[in-house]
């Protein structure tokens, strides 16, 4: 049975795809395809189990997993006079809320983003959200970030095991993704040095000689004399100042870290940019890691920062990694919903873009180029120059 459901003067509604077989719905007006007309009611972001629509449009807003806010829709997307068609079933529908419920559902939207009430406190809960849009005056900033996967975008990656010729056919995919974009600074995660693992190919150098980066910063987080050296990297067009590159823990078989430096020349924020790769395994892990980061960061001068990469996290809500960091470091960022792997159907939100208060979204979108196992995520920034 198909659900249509339009705007009508009563008020608004938000419908979206959040992830497989979840819908959010807000307020909604829906009629039945037999033309008879029911009303439902949901709490802001509660979600509904069900069948994954095969396709949402969206109109006005959109609301995103695990933020708990509101963001503008992407450009593209059909406008309010837009109907929505979503496939679903009758019985999946969301009960009316009593009124008390819809009393507490007003209020919860009535607080701050990103935080959370108990026992009159107010507690960090995710990172902040914050609507696109460019002040004036302002200087622009394009970052974006892409796990390589070692240019061997499988399951277990051993580029060793591939062709020369298909390894550098991959790494020459991502360069070309690299040159389009014509991002300021790059952040890639499991990129290595020449090395028997990585087929003899310096792959930082390849992608940024490829791409045009004159200044390639690049921190190798686990290395065995001429076996392996990987890590992460930062690309930059403009020069990179007080570098530096750490390794999580001591033991060489935990190859996650970050690379940081300060992007100087030019009129630009003069921000810290850093590069950084999580444990994939182990949420306590994560924790004590961007601990680590945190303590690092604080350490140097106060500067806007951006912070990018594979965190291996999905969750932006609690005490999490991501909300922990944003809390610390007064991060915030305007999506995060978006799929990024595995490809070819990405389903896993890993890969971010966090930037400081005094650095504004423009723009952030997940790059549907497969030239890894990763999606590429892309992000416009403006600030106040230096």
């Amino acid at each position: 049975m198909f659900v249509r459901l339009q705007r009508l003067a009563a008020g608004p509604f938000q419908v979206t795809r959040l992830e497989q077989g979840f819908v959010a719905w807000n307020g909604a007006q829906v009629r039945h395809s037999d033309g008879g007309w029911a009303r439902r009611r949901a709490l802001h972001g509660k979600l509904t189990k069900g069948p994954a629509p095969r396709s949402v449009a969206h109109s006005g807003e959109d609301v995103l997993p695990g933020l708990g806010s509101r963001a503008r829709a992407p450009t593209g997307i059909p406008g309010p006079s837009a109907s929505l068609q979503v496939s679903r079933q009758a019985g999946n529908l969301p009960p009316p809320l009593p009124a008390p419920q819809r009393a507490r559902a007003r209020q919860r939207l009535s607080r701050p983003e990103g935080l959370a009430v108990q026992d009159g406190v107010s507690h960090f809960r995710a990172c902040p959200r914050t609507r696109l849009r460019v002040p004036p005056g302002a200087v622009r900033l394009k970052v974006l970030t892409l796990n390589v996967a070692h240019g061997a975008p499988f399951a277990v990656p051993l580029p060793f095991l591939r062709r020369r010729s298909a390894l550098l056919g991959t790494l020459d995919a991502v360069a070309a993704l690299l040159t389009r974009e014509a991002a300021d600074v790059v952040g890639l995660q499991e990129v290595d040095r020449s090395s028997l693992f990585s087929g003899q190919v310096d792959q930082v150098g390849h992608i940024a000689t490829r791409a045009g980066y004159p200044h390639v910063h690049h921190g190798v987080h686990s290395a065995v004399a001429r076996l392996f050296a990987q890590g992460t990297a930062l690309l930059s067009r403009h020069p990179l100042e007080a570098r530096d590159s750490a390794h999580f823990g001591r033991d060489r078989r935990v190859d996650k870290g970050y690379v940081v430096a300060t992007l100087a020349g030019g009129n630009g924020p003069g921000a810290d940019v850093v590069s950084l790769h999580l444990d994939p395994f182990s949420a306590p892990v994560r924790q004590r890691q961007v601990d680590l980061l945190i303590q690092a960061l604080r350490q140097r001068p106060e500067r806007p920062r951006v912070v990018l990469g594979d965190f291996n996290d999905e969750d932006t809500e609690g005490d999490g990694p991501v909300p922990r960091l944003c809390a610390a470091l007064g991060l915030h960022t305007p999506s995060g919903g978006e799929p990024t792997w595995p490809l070819p159907r990405a389903r896993q939100r890993l890969d971010l873009i966090l930037a400081s208060a005094t650095l504004r979204f423009t723009r952030y979108a997940v790059l549907p180029e497969a030239v890894s196992d990763h999606h590429a995520v892309v992000a416009e920034l403006t600030g106040p120059a230096r």
